[in-house]
């Protein structure tokens, strides 16, 4: 993120070896900015203009040498958030807005496509074809890199602030219900919800389960996974509301759970 307080400021290149100043180029205050993985090229965007614009600086030995926008001005939703796929294709914005990257002026920053959910945080697992998205709370959407299909939920205990994917797993910091920070390695399991029991279905075992768990809590403990497949509302807790809703299941009386619509 650059600096300034007056519309205003500059973005500065230095020297690694002697640390001296070697380039500068105006740019607007408060811009975020990342550094494109294979390009000579630093994208940024601005924060205080309405609409946002993205900007390309093209840089050589510390140079800015040139500089253009984006072609589009207000024709997509963009939020202040964005990341640059680690195979340098893609700039991902928060606001769900794909654009591509190229080297080619005329063919930089395309168009792609529209994700079906704004996120706050996305990580890439590229060995996989995937990346994941989180907009605050503890549910986490799957998606395939090639045709950005979502493709999966998984859910956190926390709500998430950050998503990293590091060594093969997918870890996200986030907060409990206190608001104290917690570090969570996240699973990659297939969450049937209300499937309390774990029998692969949903039924009065389910209700018997979590009855006796929220009645004699210490007595009856959850795994992992009955915990996430019980918190049917996607609150990050399991208590007495998530029992009438999967009652209310069973009953027909819903067709899915609230934390199917998050």
């Amino acid at each position: 993120m650059t600096s300034g307080s007056g519309q205003w400021t500059n973005i500065n290149s230095y020297s690694r070896s002697t640390k001296k100043l070697t380039d500068s180029k105006r740019i607007r205050q408060k811009s975020f900015a990342e550094l494109h993985p294979t390009l000579n090229r630093i994208y940024t965007i601005d924060t205080d203009l309405s609409p946002r614009d993205y900007t390309a600086y093209n840089i050589d030995n510390g140079k800015f040498v040139s500089s253009y926008d984006s072609p589009y001005h207000g024709d997509y939703r963009l939020a202040k958030n964005f990341k640059i796929s680690p195979d340098g294709k893609y700039l991902f914005n928060g606001s769900g807005v794909i654009f591509t990257c190229d080297e080619d002026k005329t063919k930089d920053m395309s168009f792609a496509f529209e994700l079906d959910k704004a996120f706050s945080d996305i990580a890439f697992n590229m060995e996989e074809n995937k990346f994941y998205t989180a907009n605050g709370g503890n549910q986490i959407y799957v998606y395939n890199y090639e045709d950005f299909k979502n493709v999966d939920t998984l859910s956190s205990i926390g709500e998430i602030s950050k998503l990293f994917y590091v060594n093969g797993k997918l870890c996200a910091l986030s907060k409990n219900d206190n608001g104290m920070p917690m570090f969570e390695v996240i699973n990659e399991l297939k969450i049937i919800y209300g499937d309390v029991y774990q029998d692969g279905e949903v039924d009065s075992l389910d209700v018997t389960y979590l009855k006796r768990y929220i009645l004699r809590k210490g007595v009856y403990e959850l795994s992992e996974y009955s915990f996430l497949a019980a918190d049917v509302d996607g609150d990050g807790r399991v208590d007495s509301l998530d029992l009438t809703l999967i009652k209310r299941y069973l009953l027909r009386k819903i067709s899915e759970f609230p934390v199917s619509k998050k």
